[in-house]
């Protein structure tokens, strides 16, 4: 289901389908702005991190051999 507008806030959802169901929902405003940069920064460090480590992990395995 969407919501073309949505208050943040508790809300009470009513279903009636034979059998009455309440319950309620808390709907929170979150915002993203600028995180993708520096989300993107950190996914660069730790595959730089993760390519330095299985480097430096074949490089020893072809000395051995």
């Amino acid at each position: 289901m969407e919501f073309a507008t949505v208050q943040p806030g508790r809300h009470v959802i009513r279903a009636d389908c034979g059998v009455i169901l309440v319950g309620s929902v808390d709907v929170a405003l979150t915002s993203s702005t600028g995180g993708s940069a520096s989300t993107l920064a950190v996914l660069v460090f730790f595959l730089l991190v993760g390519v330095t480590l299985l480097r430096r992990q074949f490089s020893a395995f072809r000395r051995a051999v």
